[in-house]
């Protein structure tokens, strides 16, 4: 069934193949033998939103199942997670095997009353809680009240009082009749009998059973009888939750630094290769990051599966996967075909990924394009008399298309003007805005190809983003920021505010290099007063009242190499620049006609425009540029000086050997 659910999972659930795997083979022991576990297994599930993890847990248990044995749990709503439940869950499983889905997990630390029994859940399982039962504290009161009229005379025989009849009903009774009737002498009165009844309804299913079994205690075997019975039910309770699986998922934006981009325009699949890089112990570091505390965070164990972010194959599978969905129920339910041209497909790509967000904006996008749709083909079948084979949607320019063919002949066309909010936001503007754009971003891929050897992905001069000109995206194949590259660095980050000043003039620069400029200044400041990059090893920090982990820059030596270290890099910026004159303004062109280019067309542009033959270019593989090779010189430098070394030492012994054996003859 495993395998089953596995291969199934698959087949539902696009790009997720290696989370399935972990799933389905952490949770196999769990299957076969629940009754062997000593504790829960317990399998968190981390990613960004809208990537399936609430669904796939959901259909897993299905496929499993488990259907009627899986429990979600939201855990933003507080007390979400109610121990009576668990006990109703727990009475319902067969050997306590249940699936359980603890949702939304990263705002544990922000609910102001987290869960009872939650920790002690995911460490062993068993949660003992102080149970009382329904009419608990009545049935107490009861007793003391008759303890209390045993202590003033009152007597009791077979049940019934005998004697000191008003104190009773003063002390006891006090809300009926001033004295007690024959058929009313009661010791423990019959309008209470409820309350024990529902307290213990397996001893006392009916007030007759307990009438019988109290007729024959005298008063102070009754206050006993219900001493043992408020023992009996006032023990804690341990639920046993031992035999489970718990599902732990939550997205943590900590781990997840991407999370915060709503970019539409971002490459899906840079996206998807940061995502990858996310280890189990960026997930425990942003785990604290959250205000969990370490102790909680080793409940959670070691089972942390890590959700990568959809690749642009994975969302275009999702589309495809859900048009034919919903193409499939219109034939079953109207004998139509519904065909989807790949321009449609096309537009609820560029329109509903947004790759930080995951399918939510896919599937409201499917939506609008698509599903509200429907019920106009459908009116236009009827109020033409339409006999057709198949209905075709295609989409062009603020348009959907719809046809009606029969036998390829087509009986009916119709125009629906779409409204799309972020195609008109991409739309070449070629004005101003756009050719400003267009010279920065050159600036900085130029410097990026240049001096950094590093192709961009992609580079824009007119994005869907809010607030945003243009940007490029541009990822170094190398992992590690070494000194000589501080000012190749800090020259790219200049590169738009040098084009500007090159292109249009001092006096036209703009003002849009301001972030640039902010991060320029924040990487130089940091590369020398925390990571020893400059002419001291020290950690510098401004002056506070404890700065017992750090170096005054009383003099300003550090905030002065900043400044030389950001003159240089401009001066490196504008020279290369100049250099690539030709260059610059070809790419310009480009971008000022056109809203992005691809790292094709900058490669060719590159080769074709690039100004001087030194030019070694571009770094393909980052791993094996210079360190690993150094390091292997220099032990084998090393070696060939100890084997020399080893060699004359152990003549020099084979020699005081022979010496010592000549005297010894």
């Amino acid at each position: 069934m495993l395998e089953s659910a596995r291969n199934q999972l698959k087949i539902e659930f696009i790009g997720l193949d290696n989370v399935i795997d972990q799933v389905v083979d952490l949770s196999g022991s769990w299957f076969l033998f629940p009754e062997l576990q000593e504790r829960p297994t317990v399998i968190n599930l981390w990613g960004l939103t809208g990537t399936g993890k609430t669904s796939l847990v959901n259909r897993f248990s299905q496929l499993v199942g488990y259907e009627k044995k899986y429990f979600h749990y939201d855990m933003r709503v507080e007390m979400s997670l109610d121990l009576n439940d668990i006990d109703e869950i727990i009475h319902a499983s067969d050997n306590n095997s249940m699936i359980m889905g603890l949702d939304e997990f990263q705002h544990i630390p922000k609910v102001e009353t987290v869960p009872e029994g939650l920790w002690d859940l995911l460490d062993s399982g068993l949660i003992t809680r102080n149970f009382y039962p329904t009419n608990y504290f009545n049935v107490n009161s009861i007793k003391l009240r008759m303890e209390d009229a045993l202590m003033h005379g009152v007597e009791v025989k077979s049940g019934l009082v005998v004697k000191g009849a008003e104190i009773f009903n003063k002390i006891v009774n006090a809300k009926f009749e001033p004295l007690l009737s024959d058929a009313d002498r009661w010791f423990f009165p019959t309008h209470w009998y409820t309350f024990l009844c529902e307290m213990d309804p397996v001893n006392f299913p009916s007030k007759l059973i307990l009438r019988d079994c109290l007729a024959g205690l005298d008063g102070r075997e009754t206050v006993t009888f219900l001493e043992n019975k408020l023992k009996e039910f006032g023990k804690p309770k341990i639920y046993d939750c031992s035999h489970a699986l718990i599902f732990v998922m939550g997205n943590l934006d900590m781990a997840y630094t991407m999370a915060k981009d709503f970019n539409p325009d971002l490459n899906a699949d840079e996206f998807h290769l940061l995502s990858k890089k996310i280890t189990i112990s960026h997930i425990k570091n942003a785990l604290l990051l959250s205000e969990f505390r370490s102790e909680q965070i080793s409940r959670l164990g070691n089972n942390h599966i890590i959700y990568p972010a959809f690749n642009s194959t994975s969302y275009r599978k999702i589309i495809q996967k859900e048009v034919e969905r919903i193409g499939n129920n219109f034939k079953n339910k109207f004998g139509i075909r519904l065909i989807f041209d790949a321009t449609i497909l096309d537009v609820i790509y560029r329109e509903g990924v947004y790759p930080t967000q995951g399918t939510r904006p896919v599937f409201s996008t499917i939506n609008q394009i698509v599903t509200s749709k429907l019920g106009m083909i459908v009116s236009q079948l009827v109020l033409n008399k339409l006999d057709c084979s198949e209905v075709r949607m295609s989409y062009d320019t603020d348009h959907i298309s719809i046809a009606f063919i029969k036998e390829d002949a087509v009986l009916h066309s119709t125009e629906i003007r779409q409204q799309l909010s972020l195609e008109s936001l991409r739309r070449n503007r070629r004005d101003d805005m756009q050719a400003i754009s267009a010279v920065h971003e050159s600036g900085h891929a130029i410097l990026s190809m240049i001096l950094l050897r590093t192709l961009p992905d992609a580079i824009y001069s007119v994005t869907a983003d809010a607030g945003m000109g243009g940007f490029i995206y541009s990822r170094m194949n190398w992992e590690y920021v070494s000194k000589g590259q501080i000012v190749l660095q800090l020259a790219m980050m200049l590169g738009g505010y040098v084009a500007e000043a090159f292109v249009f003039g001092e006096n036209e620069r703009t003002a849009s290099s301001q972030s640039d400029l902010q991060h320029a200044t924040s990487f130089a400041s940091r590369m020398l007063k925390c990571c020893g990059m400059g002419e001291t090893h020290y950690n510098y920090h401004i002056e506070v009242l404890n700065p017992n982990y750090a170096v005054i820059d009383e003099g300003l030596h550090v905030n002065k190499e900043v400044r030389l270290l950001m003159d240089e890099a401009l001066k490196l910026a504008e020279q290369t620049l100049k250099a690539q004159e030709v260059l610059l303004l070809k790419m310009a062109g480009y971008l000022a006609d056109n809203r992005s280019m691809s790292s094709v067309v900058a490669r060719e542009m590159l080769d074709k425009y690039v100004s001087g033959s030194h030019f070694p270019g571009i770094i393909e593989n980052g791993e094996l540029l210079y360190y690993r090779d150094a390091l292997m010189g220099r032990i084998k430098e090393v070696s060939g000086q100890v084997y020399v070394t080893e060699s004359i030492v152990q003549s020099s012994s084979i020699m005081l050997n022979n010496s010592n054996i000549a005297n010894e003859m």
